[in-house]
């Protein structure tokens, strides 16, 4: 179609030129542009031609289709995911293909079912054939019920691996004790914190005085971690009946042995005069140091303790020494548990 005013090419049934802008239904336009008029040119004198008309560009009344550009968005988009499946399978998960891949190869190449034998023999057994230089794999064979036939399922699993460790000459033993912890092992089973009372000690009153020596029969104990726990205690001030009074003490000791070195700790319960008893309890623990070597114990302290002997007989524990008290007395010691 063309535009009656400005003669340009428009679309069929525009109502309006989308040059000019005059309306197009068979009315008059509103201005009608006038035409350049050419004129001579004349010599010395010069006139600027008139400027062309103005031009604007079309306008379609109806939008371009998008079918075909969400198309194209699509394709792309499906072939960015093709692309990021590609790159996770190459690049985080190397090895997925290759091990697909030889498994199937492997399972192919290494197990042939051969059907021939299975006809020959009549029993419909399917033979698995390992071609590898691996272990022959475990079959269980399983019929099942088809359609009125037959068919024998088998179901291969491979036998575990098996690692032979090369042979030595080492041989492995037994960790032991040592005598050490198998003697403090056996002196926490006597080891006692009870109150002692004086019916504890009776042993230690002999025909001919106190005890002093152990016991023929006893079994020494030299060992002096076999020394180590809690004691009941009996300490006599006067052992000889020198002095006007008859004094003895009940206690308990704590024995801690750590290679030649001991340790005691005397707590104090009853004290006895002549025969009458009080509350030692309030009196402060003594405390010894010292070593422990040759079946002995000597520390000093509160005074100077010396334990010369240890034994152990009928189930139970003694010990018999002598304790120097600060103020220079003599007295008796005796441990029982």
């Amino acid at each position: 179609m063309i535009c009656p005013f400005c003669n340009k090419t428009i679309n069929d049934g525009d109502l309006f030129c989308a040059y000019c802008r005059s309306r197009l239904d068979g009315q008059q336009p509103a201005q009608q542009m006038p035409q350049p008029m050419q004129q001579p040119f004349q010599s010395g004198s010069y006139q600027q031609p008139s400027p062309p008309p103005p031009s604007y560009p079309a306008y379609p009344q109806t939008p371009p289709p998008r079918g075909k550009n969400l198309g194209a968005i699509l394709a792309i988009i499906i072939l960015g995911v093709m692309l990021l499946g590609a790159a996770v399978l190459l690049f985080i998960y190397p090895g997925y293909l290759v091990r697909k891949g030889g498994s199937d190869k492997k399972d192919k190449s290494d197990i042939s079912v051969s059907a021939a034998d299975g006809n020959d023999s009549g029993s419909g057994t399917v033979t698995t054939t390992v071609t590898s230089g691996s272990l022959p794999p475990v079959s269980s064979e399983q019929p099942a019920e088809t359609s009125g036939q037959t068919e024998t399922t088998t179901t291969t699993t491979a036998p575990p691996e098996t690692t032979t460790a090369p042979e030595t000459t080492t041989t492995t033993t037994a960790a032991t004790k040592s005598p050490q912890e198998i003697a403090k092992e056996e002196a926490m089973q006597y080891s006692t914190d009870e109150k002692p009372s004086f019916e504890d000690f009776e042993w230690c009153y002999g025909q001919f005085g106190l005890i002093r020596d152990p016991s023929e029969t006893g079994e020494a104990l030299t060992e002096p971690y076999s020394w180590t726990g809690g004691w009941k205690c009996l300490i006599i001030d006067t052992p000889e009946g020198s002095a006007d009074s008859y004094i003895r003490e009940l206690c308990s000791v704590d024995i801690f042995i750590n290679g030649g070195t001991a340790s005691l700790t005397i707590q104090h319960y009853i004290y006895e005069i002549d025969g009458e008893s009080f509350d030692d309890s309030i009196t402060a623990d003594f405390g010894f140091s010292g070593t422990a070597s040759a079946g002995r114990i000597d520390a000093t302290g509160s005074g100077r303790i010396s334990i010369d002997y240890f034994w152990r007989e009928g189930g139970h524990e003694y010990a018999v020494g002598d304790l120097i008290l600060q103020d220079g007395t003599d007295a008796y010691i005796a441990l029982y548990r």
